[in-house]
């Protein structure tokens, strides 16, 4: 099980997460409401059309964000340590 917040470490310009209002340094805390240990559970969950996206920002605020995206299309998301779980 996770212990540690997931971090952004970057995204890409003109992604659909940076168009969402997703920065550096946000938390990933789920999406469609599964928690991701790693990479491939991230890689695995963004491969929807539809997704819901909680994100902790800088201040504590949670924003849900809702994407609806081509299938198999990338956030533009980047992490630091690509497992994620060290």
């Amino acid at each position: 099980m996770r212990k540690k917040p997931i971090y952004i470490d970057s995204v890409t310009s003109g992604s659909i997460a940076e168009e969402a209002g997703i920065i550096a340094g946000d938390k990933i805390l789920s999406i469609n409401g599964e928690k991701i240990n790693d990479i491939f559970d991230y890689r695995f969950l963004i491969t929807n059309e539809s997704l819901l996206l909680n994100i902790e920002k800088e201040d504590g605020e949670i924003w849900e964000i809702e994407i609806e995206k081509d299938e198999y299309e990338d956030l533009g998301i980047e992490f630091e340590n690509l497992m994620i779980d060290e």
